[in-house]
C-alpha cells in the first residue's frame, strides 16, 4: 500500500511539473538523437511533440516523457515506430492525429508503450469540422494505456483486421 501512495505521489508531482515542450519539427531520426529535439530529448518533465514530415523511431532502451503527440497540427505528416525499446509516458497521453490537414501513426513493432492516461487515435477533440487522420498499428510488444479512444467525433471511422483475436485470462482461487 506505502509503494502505491509514493508511485501516486511521484505521478502527481511529475504532472505538476511537466509545462515544457520539446518538439521533432521534421525529418528522420532516433527518439534518442538530441539534437533532432527543440528542448533535447524528451524527459518525465517534458512533453514530446512530432510535428512536419517525420518519422521517429523508439530503438532500444527506455525512454520516458510527460506525454507524446504526433501528428497533432495541420500539415503533418508525423510517425513514431517503436522498435525493441520501452515509451514511457508518465504524465500525460498518446495523442495521435488531432487537426484537420494533418496525419499522425503510431506503430508498435516491438518493445513496449506504456501510458498512465489514456491514449487517443484521432479521438482527443471531437470540434465541429474537424476530420482526424490518425492510425495505430500494433504487430507486437506490450500496449498499455487506462483507455483507448479510435476516431471520436464527426466522419470517424475505425477498420479491424479479418482475422481472429482470441484471449483468455484465468483467476486465483
Amino acid at each position: 500500500m506505502k509503494a502505491k501512495l509514493c508511485l501516486v505521489a511521484l505521478l502527481a508531482a511529475g504532472m505538476a511539473l511537466a509545462q515544457d515542450s520539446t518538439v521533432w519539427s521534421t525529418g528522420n531520426g532516433a527518439w534518442n538523437d538530441a539534437a533532432r529535439w527543440s528542448l533535447g530529448i524528451p524527459d518525465p518533465f517534458a512533453d514530446a511533440d512530432v510535428r512536419g514530415a517525420s518519422q521517429v523511431t523508439v530503438p532500444t532502451g527506455t525512454f520516458v516523457a510527460g506525454d507524446l503527440r504526433i501528428g497533432t497540427h495541420k500539415g503533418d505528416q508525423a510517425r513514431v515506430e517503436v522498435n525493441g525499446g520501452a515509451l514511457v509516458l508518465v504524465n500525460d497521453s498518446l495523442f495521435v492525429g488531432e487537426d484537420s490537414g494533418g496525419r499522425g501513426e503510431f506503430v508498435l513493432n516491438s518493445g513496449g508503450i506504456y501510458s498512465v492516461m489514456d491514449v487517443f487515435v484521432g479521438a482527443a477533440t471531437a470540434t465541429t469540422g474537424r476530420a482526424n487522420d490518425a492510425i495505430l498499428r500494433i504487430r507486437g510488444g506490450t500496449f498499455l494505456g487506462r483507455n483507448l479512444s479510435v476516431g471520436f467525433g464527426f466522419g470517424s471511422s475505425i477498420c479491424l483486421p479479418t482475422t481472429t483475436v482470441e484471449t483468455s485470462a484465468s483467476r486465483a482461487q
